[in-house]
């Protein structure tokens, strides 16, 4: 399984993953429709996304869900068992 964060901005998100230990930089997906139906159809179904919770953040939670990834809204003041982990994204950024 892997986790994927997702730091969300106004136009773009940055892209980070999780995968056992390593940890990868995928770059940024502009937050237009057509390219957050593209970045879902290229996640598999045991993926965890976790999604700063912003204004961007309901869109991209509907379109990601139909395709079965489990998707998870974070606030900036709410512990998350990826908190080690959104400090290595921002660090790895």
């Amino acid at each position: 399984m892997r986790v994927i964060g997702l730091d969300v901005h106004r136009t773009f998100a940055v892209v980070a993953v999780l995968d056992n230990t390593k940890l990868s930089h995928l770059g940024r997906v502009d937050l237009t429709r057509d390219a957050v139906l593209a970045f879902g159809r290229k996640l598999q179904p045991d993926d965890e996304v976790v999604i700063e919770a912003t204004v961007k953040s309901a869109m991209i939670v509907r379109l990601l869900r139909p395709g079965s990834v489990a998707v998870t809204l974070k606030g900036h003041n709410e512990p998350c068992p990826g908190a080690a982990f959104k400090r290595r994204v921002r660090r790895a950024a």
